[in-house]
């Protein structure tokens, strides 16, 4: 964490005003937590809770389910089956305490034809989402390829230009998922998130354009924009992950990937948001405020029983 000292505009002095603004940044942070970004559709995320007391541990339960064909007969003589206890697992994972810090000087609120106050509020929001956000999609990337653009390409610096994304690539990787019994998300799909550079190269394949036609926007999930094979395709803009430069013939790699029903653990709590204002000897005029959070936050991937993802690794011809 980045030592402030005692500048003056992170004081701790409060008001009516600032609490007001504290609530806002919560109720806002709250909402874009439900509602998802790219790399967390839906039902993807297994939410864990911070330890009270830990330094940053976070802890999240759950039940195994029975294993399957441990039934018995109940015929006339037949013994009672034995049994069974119900398995609580549980997964655990240290996170790291990280904050960030907007400042607003006086001038700038009075020129402005902005409420810059309530600005403040939803951009303090909007990077606690993202940071949450960023859990899954650094886990996802550290993961490595599971599939490749391209015929017999089995790494990533095999790959060249021309190895594209295709849609007999997005059905395989429905298909991974689907064999080792992953629930889709709530849409009933899994979500394909990549580039648009990725996404583009779809557009070429007629597989893909045929079934395209019969998709039902009004069933699309936050950021898709596309239904093919089993999978929402999401458009995940500029923070789709890329590997600059990393196919054997200096390409950059793009990596897409199909997420299932509960991937990842991941947990944001401690949050803590703050409004400050009021003079102080070092800002007599009260000439700068500022509103910023700080929280733990952390993650792991879901492997029990099978990877709930699949990561493609493809260039683009663009």
């Amino acid at each position: 964490m980045a030592d402030y000292g005692s500048d003056a505009y992170l004081n701790t002095g409060s008001t009516n005003f600032d609490q007001s603004v504290v609530a806002t940044v919560i109720k806002t942070l709250q909402a874009s937590l439900r509602a998802g970004l790219v790399y967390t559709p839906a039902g993807s995320v297994i939410p864990a809770q911070l330890v009270p007391g830990s330094n940053g541990t976070f802890r999240s339960f759950g039940v195994s389910d029975l294993p399957e064909g441990l039934e018995v007969d109940l015929e006339t003589g037949d013994p009672d089956p034995d049994i069974e206890d119900l398995g609580l697992d549980f997964a655990e994972f240290t996170g790291k305490q990280v904050g960030r810090v907007i400042g607003i000087e006086d001038t700038a609120q009075d020129r402005s034809p902005f409420n810059l106050a309530a600005v403040a509020a939803e951009k303090i929001s909007r990077a606690a989402h993202v940071l949450l956000d960023n859990v899954p999609r650094n886990l996802y990337l550290a993961a490595g390829a599971d599939l490749y653009g391209g015929s017999s390409i089995d790494s990533s610096g095999e790959l060249a230009a021309g190895d594209l994304l295709t849609a007999a690539l997005i059905k395989d990787a429905v298909a991974l998922l689907r064999s080792n019994d992953v629930k889709p998300l709530a849409n009933g799909l899994y979500a394909l998130v990549a580039s648009p550079l990725a996404i583009r190269d779809l557009y070429e394949d007629d597989h893909f354009i045929d079934e395209m036609k019969m998709a039902d926007p009004s069933t699309f999930l936050v950021g898709q924009v596309a239904k093919y094979g089993g999978a929402a395709i999401i458009d995940a803009g500029s923070r789709a992950n890329v590997l600059a430069g990393a196919a054997g013939d200096g390409a950059d790699i793009y990596i897409s990937t199909l997420i299932g029903g509960d991937a990842v653990f991941a947990g944001l709590g401690g949050i803590k948001v703050y409004a400050v204002t009021g003079a102080d000897k070092a800002d007599r005029l009260n000439r700068r405020d500022s509103w910023g959070f700080k929280a733990f936050v952390g993650g792991i991937i879901n492997d029990v029983q099978a990877t709930r993802f699949v990561n493609i690794a493809t260039t683009t011809s663009l």
